[in-house]
């Protein structure tokens, strides 16, 4: 031991001297390679520190061979590489810090699933190879680590590193995919990191995939995330400009993934309007993708810039478009008709389609029939409700006053506002599921399929305005003829009222997708091969394997 505690294997890998570790490792492996000096390293630690490859090579599989279990559950070699000094930095903390980018690739390896977390000055080895500008180091940390701590002092990222000294190489770096970290910033709706990496490079946003040629942009635009293209448009204006590798502009991506927030974003701005009857390389404008979407956006559809008779490749207009993919769209074709300019070329077609469209397909046939069944459900229930309000409505709570008088054969409770309430939640009740009713026979005879959709959800709105009116006129009722100061009054209504609580659980998905989807027509339309569209080549999926921030 030296005045330091360092052992003879701290100090014969502070000079390198690979035969005396050797040496030392075989004599006594297992007990010196976890041995800390005073200020808490390992040879490790010295060996990473210094750059010693070979040191460090042997170092780590030497624990490795010895396949000791600790405590702690994990290996040896682990333990090793986990160890921190005073500093609470570990052998990859200072491999990083000193640029030793071989030493950095093989403890990555020996331990991806670590964090390695940050040190008492809050650095991680993330930030401190993004801090110091290696960019080998960050890659080889990125691209091996499963999921690496990034944090820095000051609550710092990697990424706001990169930006205070400029280091423009580490922004710009592509994974295989030719995917730069503004890409993935776009992808996941990063505005804070869209703007740092702008900061330092405004070029990256006209920088393509290798694949697709997307810019982020694009991304941003098929993932609905206008904040970010508000970004990103602030920094390059005419990066609207850039079209992938079909041609297709931000406004054909955001309606082939029916972000309608986006096409509203595209069509409300002045600077990005020529985009509406741009065409990509199949002849196609936004206004064909809309028409075989079956989604219906009358912003796009009534623009004065959208070309109604725009022809594609195949000489067809976006009317013949909707034809050519599906006939369940019938009300949209014809909405899209009165909207002006829809004409169909082929008119053959356009006769026999017309004709067709009259007859329901036998798949329309299963879901009327099954919309039938769940309808006659709702009647019935509707009939109760009506049953039962129109009964309370004579037989009214506290009855009726029977002395002679003026008031006579009157409600006995008419001036307390319990009893107003009982009476107009009563009526609400009752003319709710009459409505209901009636609605039921309107649509009896139909055989269209958007047309009893519209209908049953009329239906099934009024059944639960009345089920809910119902539960108030009872809570009111019983109210008003209790005493208001006993608690079985306050304890009546409470529990009465407690029932909206599941009205409001059941009802709050549908209320949210109301919210969260575009003002399209119908409910029911999904995307035609029902699945999500993405715009990076067909159907896949982005990559998965990307550079963290």
């Amino acid at each position: 031991m030296t005045p330091k505690n360092n052992t003879v294997l701290h100090v014969a890998a502070l000079f390198g001297n690979t035969k005396s570790v050797k040496v030392i490792l075989a004599l006594s492996s297992s007990l010196l390679l976890s041995r800390v000096n005073i200020r808490g390293e390992t040879a490790l630690h010295i060996a990473a520190k210094e750059g010693h490859l070979d040191i460090v090579h042997l170092l780590v599989e030497t624990a490795k061979t010895s396949q000791q279990v600790l405590e702690s559950g994990i290996t040896l070699v682990k333990e090793m590489l986990r160890i921190t000094d005073k500093d609470e930095d570990t052998a990859l903390h200072k491999a990083v810090r000193n640029r030793q980018c071989n030493v950095v690739k093989i403890l990555a390896k020996e331990d991806p699933e670590f964090a390695f977390p940050p040190n008492k000055a809050g650095e991680t080895p993330v930030y401190l190879a993004a801090e110091g500008g290696c960019n080998v180091c960050l890659s080889q940390i990125l691209n091996i680590c499963v999921s690496p701590a990034y944090d820095g002092p000051c609550g710092r990222t990697a990424l706001h590193a990169a930006a205070i000294f400029n280091y423009q190489g580490l922004c710009e770096e592509a994974d295989t995919y030719g995917w730069t970290p503004l890409h993935y910033a776009a992808l996941f709706g990063h505005v804070q990191r869209v703007r740092q990496i702008l900061i330092i490079n405004m070029s990256q946003a006209y920088l393509a995939t290798n694949k697709d040629q997307v810019t982020a942009l694009h991304i941003a635009a098929s993932q609905g995330h206008t904040k970010v293209m508000t970004e990103l448009l602030s920094y390059c204006p005419d990066c609207w400009e850039m079209v992938n590798d079909k041609g297709q502009n931000i406004l054909h991506v955001a309606v082939a993934n029916e972000k309608a927030n986006v096409i509203r974003f595209i069509i409300d701005s002045s600077l990005l309007s020529s985009l509406i009857d741009e065409r990509d390389l199949d002849g196609n404008t936004p206004l064909h993708l809309l028409a075989t979407s079956g989604r219906f956006v009358p912003g796009l559809i009534m623009h004065p810039r959208a070309n109604k008779m725009a022809f594609n490749n195949d000489n067809m207009t976006p009317l013949d478009e909707a034809y050519k993919y599906t006939s369940d769209w019938g009300l949209i074709k014809r909405t899209m008709r009165i909207v002006g300019g829809f004409g169909l070329r082929d008119v053959v077609r356009d006769y026999d389609e017309i004709v067709s469209e009259e007859k329901p397909s036998d798949k329309d046939l299963e879901v009327i029939q099954e919309m039938r069944k769940e309808a006659d459900t709702s009647l019935i229930v509707a009939t109760l409700i009506a049953t039962v309000t129109f009964a309370a409505g004579f037989t009214l709570p506290g009855g009726y006053d029977s002395n002679s008088g003026p008031n006579k054969g009157l409600a006995i409770l008419t001036r307390k506002a319990a009893f107003k309430a009982f009476v107009i939640t009563d009526t609400i009740a009752l003319v709710s599921s009459t409505c209901a009713v009636f609605v039921y026979f309107m649509k009896a005879d139909y055989v269209y399929r958007h047309k009893l959709v519209r209908h049953y959800t009329s239906t099934k709105s009024l059944v639960t305005i009345a089920m809910g009116a119902l539960v108030l006129a009872f809570v009111t009722g019983l109210y008003a003829v209790l005493p208001h100061s006993s608690g079985l009054a306050i304890s009546t209504a409470i529990m009465g009222c407690s029932s909206f609580l599941v009205y409001y659980w059941e009802l709050r998905p549908a209320f949210s997708t109301i919210r969260g989807r575009p003002k399209y027509l119908y409910s029911e339309h999904t995307n035609n091969r029902g699945r999500p569209t993405y715009i990076f080549g067909g159907n896949k999926k982005p990559p998965q394997k990307f550079v963290r921030f």
